[in-house]
């Protein structure tokens, strides 16, 4: 005699294949189908499980799924079947974390406002650090006309003192010139 228990699920391969199941017959609660249905959604890549907990029948214009989109025809989706099975097959605490990260519209907004600050506050460090370049940039160049300032001045003293010399000697010269004309 064998004692290998079957369950109804068995020859059930993909967590989708297990939503259609459910959705046509209910979901069994014995522990063989609830251990069967934990062994097949284990198995389910994150992908798959992903696309099957957005599709509320919801499609966007490509056809895909999207739990913001308008109704696509005769497409009751399977985010409904999907969350009915991993609340009876997973704890409360992981079963709602999946939902918050992958189906409540508040929790995807919240986190893509996350993700629009974290993009705003990189920029606006890269702003910041632009600024202090300029910054840096405007005072050396201030520093520069400065000193092409001053030497301006310098040389403005130059010429002054060499504009006062030349009058000198032409006052000489006027003086020289007026004694030998007499």
């Amino acid at each position: 005699m064998s004692n290998t228990t079957k369950s109804i699920y068995d020859n059930i391969k993909t967590a989708k294949d297990l939503i259609f199941e459910v959705a046509a017959h209910g979901l069994s609660t014995k522990q063989d189908d609830i251990c069967r249905a934990q062994d097949i959604f284990g198995n389910s890549t994150v992908e798959e499980l992903s696309a099957l907990a957005i599709d509320n029948g919801r499609c966007n214009e490509d056809g895909t799924p999207n739990q913001f989109g308008s109704r696509c025809s005769g497409s009751d989706g399977t985010q409904r079947h999907f969350y009915q099975i991993i609340f009876s097959i997973w704890n409360w605490r992981d079963a709602t974390k999946y939902y918050n990260e992958h189906s409540n519209p508040l929790y995807i907004e919240g986190r893509e406002a996350v993700k629009e600050r974290d993009t705003l506050e990189a920029e606006l460090v890269r702003k910041e650090d632009n600024i202090a370049k300029l910054n840096g940039d405007i005072a050396e160049y201030k520093g520069a006309i400065k000193q092409v300032f001053d030497e301006k001045i310098e040389y403005q003293k130059e010429i002054d003192e060499k504009d006062a010399e030349i009058v000198k000697l032409k006052a000489r010269l006027y003086d020289l010139m007026a004694v030998s004309g007499k």
